[in-house]
């Protein structure tokens, strides 16, 4: 054979190695992103308020501390909890709040992108939400939707923050029992790991 055949057959082979390794190399991101479908998220909005000055009060982070996201091929599966159990003198800060739901996220660009869904809420005691005081330990079962945004630093690391509608029925347990409305700001800053 002579010189220049040698060196194309090389060059043949050298592109169908680089097209298998290339196929391979998609096939292991595609499991690795299915693998890593879960995640965690924490409220740290107390932790922020600790390097950020704001003023002589703590902002309120919202009702919801954790949360756990379970990711299919269009949806997740969303889950939230946030408790407190106060001290004596101070009966107002206890609460308990869980909601399930599903969300769909949108990538805007590698950094952003945005969620909407839909979540079904028990809500108890206090709301933890800034200009929402309950003076006595209140209940309000309901839905509503939710949208939210997502700033990633890291493609398995992300900051968020959501916004909720609720509609729900409760009250005090004595005397005002009856429809809730309530929207819920994006107070609580989320820091989320996709596992």
């Amino acid at each position: 054979m002579n010189q220049n055949c040698k060196l194309l057959i090389l060059g043949i082979l050298c592109q169908f190695h680089f097209l298998i390794a290339q196929e391979e190399i998609i096939v292991e991101e595609k499991e690795e992103s299915r693998s890593k479908n879960k995640e965690v998220g924490v409220n740290m909005t107390t932790f922020v308020s600790q390097f950020v000055p704001f003023g002589s009060n703590f902002p309120k982070g919202g009702p919801f501390g954790y949360s756990f996201k379970k990711y299919g091929s269009k949806a997740a599966f969303r889950f939230g909890l946030g408790m407190s159990v106060a001290v004596e003198e101070n009966e107002e800060d206890i609460n308990l709040h869980i909601r399930l739901g599903y969300e769909r996220r949108k990538k805007l660009n590698d950094r952003w992108a945005y969620t909407r869904g839909l979540d079904f809420a028990l809500m108890a005691g206090n709301w933890n939400i800034p200009g929402i005081t309950t003076v006595s330990f209140s209940t309000a079962i309901g839905f509503g939707p939710v949208i939210g945004i997502e700033y990633y630093i890291f493609p398995n690391v992300y900051l968020s923050t959501e916004s909720y509608i609720f509609f729900g029925y409760g009250g005090d347990g004595e005397f005002d029992s009856g429809p809730v409305f309530r929207i819920l700001p994006p107070t609580g800053l989320m820091l989320n790991v996709r596992i």
